[in-house]
């Protein structure tokens, strides 16, 4: 008889370690395959970042760490955003010769580029998973959204045995994007650029220049306002609207 309660007391260790593993905390881990797997899933389901309160991404109401925890598998089966995010985290982590697969694997369920050495903090958010481009050695902070259509990469082909990440960073030829960063969907980033944390890029917008900390990109829809506005002046006044849109005043 004194087994059963024996039993009982492991059994509760055991399914609060479990939880432990699906606290708002761990999205923020980042110290195994495994971990971030957890990370973007709590992302997706936990508790949202200020940031993703401030833009209406996913849910406002989050799962407890139980409910996280029993619906976890249920979940990364039949959520589409999951899959993709666990799709890009085996590619990351996985041996060279199996790149090759990971990336057709990409290609063919989600329409999503990567290439080789993309790191990636813990907390991806990938709402609507199609349409990718992340190019090689890409370096994305923690907790970024990345919305569908999304391009980040180099204007291009490095050569063979090329080393980017040098010690004094001369030789930065792609996109680093900081934590907390939102990319609205069909926009691109190129180019030897740094995105300041907390940056927010509207959807279609052409990035080739720095963005400091908490700054908000203009999109497409706002040039063609600019530019609309200014249909009836003179083609300097038009300019001027286009430099002041895109933040080049």
């Amino acid at each position: 008889m004194s087994c059963r309660p024996t039993a009982t007391r492991q059994t509760g260790v055991v399914l609060r370690r479990i939880e432990k593993l699906f606290e708002p905390e761990a999205a923020e881990r980042a110290d195994s395959l495994l971990a971030l797997i957890i990370s973007d899933y709590v992302a997706y389901y936990g508790p949202a970042t200020r940031a993703r309160r401030r833009w209406n991404i996913l849910s406002q109401t989050s799962d407890s760490p139980r409910r996280l925890a029993l619906l976890f598998i249920p979940r990364l089966i039949n959520n589409a955003s999951m899959h993709a995010t666990v799709l890009i985290r085996l590619m990351s982590h996985s041996p060279r010769f199996l790149l090759g697969f990971w990336r057709t694997v990409l290609i063919a369920k989600h329409s999503i580029e990567m290439g080789l050495d993309v790191k990636i903090g813990p907390g991806l958010v990938v709402p609507h998973p199609i349409g990718l481009s992340l190019g090689s050695h890409v370096r994305i902070g923690r907790n970024v959204t990345l919305l569908h259509r999304v391009g980040i990469g180099t204007t291009f082909f490095p050569a063979r045995g090329y080393r980017p990440w040098e010690p004094d960073g001369s030789a930065q030829i792609v996109p680093v994007i900081g934590d907390d960063v939102i990319i609205f969907m069909d926009s691109t980033l190129v180019g030897g650029i740094n995105v300041g944390a907390g940056a927010v890029i509207a959807a279609g917008a052409w990035v080739d220049q720095d963005l400091a900390p908490k700054a908000i990109q203009p999109g497409r829809a706002a040039l063609f306002r600019h530019l609309a506005a200014a249909g009836g002046n003179s083609s300097r006044d038009r300019e001027s609207a286009t430099r002041s849109t895109l933040g080049a005043d």
